[in-house]
This record gives C-alpha cells, structure tokens and sequence, in this order.
C-alpha cells in the first residue's frame, strides 16, 4: 500500500545515484536541483528517512561549498532529524559553527553528538575546540586529553592541548604536549611555531628562534611566525 506519489525504493537510490554523479564531477547546481526534486515528492511517511538524511547531508555540503552557511546548517540539522546517527552531519554542522564564530553553538552541536551516538574521537576534539574558543581551557583541556587517550599519535589533538597547557600557565606540560606534536608531524607548521611560543614564554629565546625558523622554513609566508621570531629577537 504505497501512497500515491511516494518514490520507489529503486526509483529513490537511482535519483540518488544520479545526483552523486552529479556531485562527483562538480556539477553542484545539477546535484542540487536533482535533490531538491527528490525531496519535492517525498511522502510525510516513507520509512526511508536514512536515506532522506544522506540528501541533506550533501545539501548541506553542497550550500556550504556554494558559501551560504545558513541553508548548510538548516540542511545538517534536517539530516539529524532524519538519522540522529549521522556523525558526519554532526561534524560537519559544528566545524561550519565554529569558523562562522559560534563557538557556544558548535559546543552544543558536538555534546548533543556524543550523547547521542556516544564517545568519538572526531566529536571530541570538535568539542575540545569549541572549548577552546571560548577561554574554556580547563575543558578544553580534559577533552583533549581524552582525546590523546584515543588516539596517541595525533598531532592536531597534541598541539590543541599544548595550546590550552600554556593558556593555564602549565608550561612544562605544554611544552611536552607541543614536542610529542612535532616528533609526531615534523612538517606540521602552526606546532612547530607553537613550540617556539612556548619556548619564548619560558625565556628560552635561542631555542625558540630555532623553532621560529623551521616554522618559517616550511612556510616561508606563515605571518604569525614571522612576528613571534621578531618578537624574540627583539
């Protein structure tokens, strides 16, 4: 007894299909109209509503990668609603938030994932940057760390939490954090220039212009870089 109207299952992941072939070849706006057909003749209860979510979902990157973040995050949070299992609708929705400048919002974003899909590694370090952004460091800083627990060898999570270490004057733990980020990603450029901070902070300038420069030797237009090693020269 399927209503009148309603797509086939067969009919449905053909359009899909058509449409990421669509978004495969960078032909967004036929992507977009092909799912924006697919959503016009959705019946109120289909029980496909997976389905549905991954259509928002690409939506949603569809708008985000056309710089209209209001219908992107209108569309990451339909494709919640659809599958409140979508991790990346989650992530995706709160990285969007957190560059935009709501930070208090993507905080939210990522703590309703993790209650919802549970302990994430992806989730978390959203979180702990969210945190971040707000001078939460002690938060930030457990999550993080958690992070770390997770996943050891990530270099991202290390120099976050040597970020949030010396934020809180735990300059030693910081300075350990930043190095394991390193050892971890030599050619890491914004934890290299990290580590030199954090050197200069402790007053260890010529260490900390050693790291400057491999900062700048990596890249050699790193503005930041260039002001930390001409503030420790100075």
């Amino acid at each position: 007894n399927k209503s009148e109207g309603k797509p086939s299952d067969s009919t449905l992941l053909a359009s899909m299909a058509q449409a990421l072939v669509h978004l495969e070849a960078g032909q967004m706006t036929e992507a977009e109209e092909t799912y924006r057909k697919i959503l016009a003749s959705r019946a109120s209860d289909d029980g496909q509503a997976q389905l549905y979510a991954d259509i928002y979902l690409n939506l949603g990157i569809i708008c985000q990668l056309d710089e209209n973040p209001g219908e992107a995050i209108a569309n990451y949070q339909m494709a919640i609603k659809d599958n409140s299992q979508l991790l990346n609708a989650y992530i995706y929705m709160g990285d969007l938030l957190q560059v935009s400048g709501r930070a208090g919002e993507a905080e939210d974003v990522f703590r309703h994932a993790l209650e919802a899909i549970g302990e994430q590694s992806d989730l978390l370090l959203g979180l702990g940057i969210s945190l971040q952004s707000q001078e939460k460091f002690k938060d930030s800083t457990i999550t993080f760390q958690r992070v770390a627990e997770l996943e050891p060898d990530n270099a991202i999570v290390h120099s976050n939490l040597s970020t949030t270490l010396a934020e809180q004057g735990r300059l030693e733990e910081a300075l350990a954090s930043c190095r394991r980020a390193v050892e971890i990603n030599p050619g890491f450029v914004e934890a290299c220039d990290n580590l030199g901070h954090i050197l200069h902070l402790q007053g260890k300038w010529d260490e900390a212009i050693s790291w400057y420069k491999q900062a700048l030797s990596l890249a050699p237009d790193f503005s930041q870089a260039h002001c930390h090693l001409g503030a420790a020269f100075n």
